[in-house]
C-alpha cells in the first residue's frame, strides 16, 4: 500500500518542514482523523512530537489541502508495535516479528514469523511455527504489524516482565 493521493498531499505539504527534525514513518486518513507517524533517530520524545505536532497543523492551514473538511489531526510514534503499509516499513523491519494477514496463493492467509529479507516489492518471513521461509508479494499483504514478544528467550537476561516492576508499586 502506497499512500493515497491526499496522505500523499500532506506528506509533501510537511516534509519539508521537518526534515531537520524527524522522519515521517506514516500519514494515514481514515474517517476524518488524520495519523501522522514520526520517528526520530535515538526516538523520538514528546517535547519533539509537540513542537511537530504545531508545525503540521499551522502548515496544513496554510496549504487548504483540506479545504473547510473537518479532520482531526494526531501526531504520534509509531509505536512498538506498527503498521507496515509501504515496501520501506517491511526492509526497516528486517530481524523484527511480525504477523501478515493476506491473500497468498489464491488463499486468505496468517502469517507469524521473523522477516529475514526485502526487496523488489516482495518480503521473506520465517514462519514461527514451522521455520519455513514465506516468500510474500507485498501488494497482496492486506494487514502487517511488527509484534513484540514480551518474553525473551534470552537467557543472559532472567528477568520477567512481572520481576522488572517488583518493588516499583505496580
Amino acid at each position: 500500500m502506497e499512500f493515497s493521493t491526499t496522505e500523499q498531499a500532506v506528506y509533501d505539504a510537511i516534509s519539508e518542514k521537518l526534515e531537520n527534525e524527524v522522519s515521517i514513518y506514516d500519514i494515514e486518513l481514515l474517517s476524518g482523523i488524520l495519523r501522522i507517524s514520526l520517528t526520530k533517530i535515538g526516538g523520538i520524545d514528546l517535547d519533539s512530537l509537540a513542537r511537530c505536532n504545531s508545525i503540521i497543523s499551522k502548515t496544513l492551514d496554510e496549504s487548504q489541502e483540506f479545504g473547510t473538511q473537518h479532520y482531526a489531526l494526531e501526531v504520534s510514534s509509531p509505536g512498538l508495535e506498527r503498521n507496515l503499509r509501504r515496501s520501506d516499513h517491511f526492509s526497516s523491519s528486517i530481524g523484527e516479528n511480525v504477523v501478515v494477514k493476506g491473500l497468498f496463493d489464491g488463499v486468505k492467509t496468517r502469517i507469524s514469523g521473523e522477516i529475514v529479507h526485502c526487496g523488489n516489492g516482495f518480503v521473506e518471513i520465517k514462519d514461527d511455527k514451522n521455520g519455513e521461509i514465506h516468500t510474500l508479494e507485498i501488494s497482496n499483504i492486506t494487514q502487517a504489524k511488527t509484534i513484540f514478544k514480551w518474553n525473551s528467550e534470552d537467557k543472559s537476561d532472567n528477568r520477567t516482565l512481572s520481576s522488572a516492576f517488583e518493588g516499583t508499586g505496580r
